[in-house]
């Protein structure tokens, strides 16, 4: 939504094409305004906007054949940032929809006039390291970080075949001063991990490794001002510089290593723990038994070397957005702001 609100306040663009599924209950501006209502953004310039009925995972964007040579002659610029980030779907559920309208998109840059495609990747897809990590299936390592890893996979050969494509692996994307520091995405894995280390009342020290966040505004002007730049990046790793020190500094919690950090989650999460009395017991067992299967899941025993790999790989290209102190007191806004500390 951020990149919405962003291109419509960019004088340097005329015209926003938005391709939406349609349904009998809400127009296509209606979803729209469903979509970035928890945002709380306001979209100016709004007559930019033109709404196209279509779905990603058919054919051609699912539209007819005249929207498609419409597109093909009247845009310039592609961004491509649809995509569910659901870690329980199978990776066949992405391969229908973002990996076939990537495609699609790819196809589409290159008609009429050559265009710009920017893609929207994840750091998330580091976790893939070696051919055996692709045997495994746990939460850094799902259908959404496959299809990820392909994606990234994907750009060269676009770029080696002629299409001007530019991807940006992202790191979790937090909120911004534009929604007073508000992030409607709690429920990603980033909150998750700071509900759960902030119930133990200790982080993992990081180990040097960088936690890769990034406020939402700072990535629409990433992507837009790369767009419009004389020379495009091929490949962005936009992230804030802040490590588990600052996120401990942040949270006013201590810093632990990895071992001791974990031993301390899984005995605060054990599998059994019964509360004894009342007629809720085979429930209390049942969402213990949960919340100790989630938090292994959230934090494995080789979270160290997942961070450590993503962190290797954005190092680079690292976006110096704040120093130290100012990150610190941006987690603390949105700390704050979403009611975790």
């Amino acid at each position: 939504m951020h990149i919405l609100h962003r291109l419509l306040e960019d004088h340097r663009i005329e015209k926003i094409f938005v391709i939406l599924r349609s349904n009998s209950r809400s127009t296509l501006e209606e979803r729209l305004d469903y979509a970035t209502r928890p945002y709380r953004l306001h979209l100016n310039n709004r007559e930019k906007l033109f709404f196209i009925s279509g779905d990603i995972s058919l054919d051609r964007l699912g539209v007819d054949p005249d929207t498609w040579k419409m597109l093909a002659t009247e845009t310039t610029l592609i961004i491509h940032s649809a995509s569910s980030t659901n870690h329980a779907y199978p990776y066949p559920h992405f391969r229908n929809t973002s990996v076939r309208a990537l495609l699609d998109l790819a196809s589409l840059s290159l008609i009429h006039r050559k265009k710009q495609l920017h893609i929207i990747g994840s750091v998330g897809c580091e976790a893939f390291q070696t051919v055996r990590d692709f045997y495994r299936f746990d939460f850094y390592r799902c259908g959404y970080t496959r299809m990820k890893w392909i994606v990234k996979h994907l750009a060269p050969l676009f770029n080696s075949g002629g299409i001007s494509a530019h991807t940006y692996m992202l790191p979790f994307v937090l909120g911004s001063s534009v929604t007073r520091y508000k992030d409607p995405g709690l429920h990603y894995a980033f909150w998750q991990m700071v509900r759960t280390v902030k119930e133990v009342d200790q982080v993992w020290d990081g180990s040097g490794a960088l936690i890769p966040v990034i406020p939402a505004t700072t990535l629409a002007d990433t992507i837009i001002e790369n767009a419009f730049s004389v020379k495009p990046l091929v490949w962005s790793y936009p992230a804030l510089n802040v490590d588990g020190i600052a996120l401990a500094e942040a949270l006013n919690v201590p810093a632990r290593p990895w071992k001791e950090f974990r031993v301390t989650l899984t005995e605060a999460s054990p599998f059994l723990h019964v509360k004894r009395g009342g007629s809720g017991v085979l429930k209390n067992a049942r969402l213990a038994m949960q919340k100790a299967l989630f938090v292994r899941a959230l934090f494995p025993k080789d979270f160290p070397a997942i961070m450590q790999a993503t962190s290797n790989a954005s190092k680079p290209d690292v976006v110096e957005i704040f120093d130290r102190t100012e990150g610190i007191e941006y987690l603390r806004h949105c700390l704050n702001s979403n009611s975790i500390l």
